[in-house]
């Protein structure tokens, strides 16, 4: 019995895998064309970038859904909308921003997508400071909404750059 029970979960799994990979071929055999899709959420990435470049945190939070999930680096997770702009006003109000994006990898799967980027960015105080540049990688995952439109619904990333190391006495 305990052989049979360690077996069905393998068994389950694999059912999945296969019947994943097989309705990937079932979409290309019938040609469902995703490359518009694609392009949407790219253009959906430059609509963020444009939005933190002109300092519009209206428009910038209307990309992302009312239950978003949030994931900063060094922060606990922002669940929702209205937690995620709190924590975002603050860069809004004191920096001007700017974001370059790199594709690395755009997946599309009926009405979920994500995508994987590079970023490198850069926000200049609106008063005194320093410039801060920070390169990292995000992960975004989206859903096509009725209109065809995609929002994001979750975000993570990370940075690519070492901490800061303490200063040696």
């Amino acid at each position: 019995m305990k052989k049979l029970l360690t077996i069905i979960p393998l068994v389950i799994l694999l059912c999945i895998t296969f019947g994943c990979q097989q309705g990937e071929e079932v979409a290309e055999e019938v040609g469902v064309d995703i490359s518009a899709d694609i392009e949407a959420i790219k253009a959906w990435y430059d609509q963020k970038t444009a939005a933190l470049k002109v300092g519009d945190r209206v428009r910038w939070i209307a990309l992302f859904s009312e239950d978003v999930v949030f994931m900063p680096p060094n922060s606990p997770i922002l669940d929702g909308r209205e937690a995620v702009q709190q924590w975002g006003q603050p860069f809004f109000e004191q920096f001007n921003m700017d974001e370059a994006i790199s594709f690395d990898e755009i997946e599309v799967s009926g009405n979920w997508a994500f995508g994987r980027t590079t970023y490198t960015f850069k926000a200049v105080p609106k008063a005194d400071g320093e410039e801060i540049v920070e390169n990292g990688k995000f992960i975004h995952i989206f859903k096509q909404l009725d209109d065809g439109t995609w929002i994001c619904t979750h975000c993570m990333w990370s940075s690519n750059d070492p901490l800061p190391t303490p200063k040696k006495e």
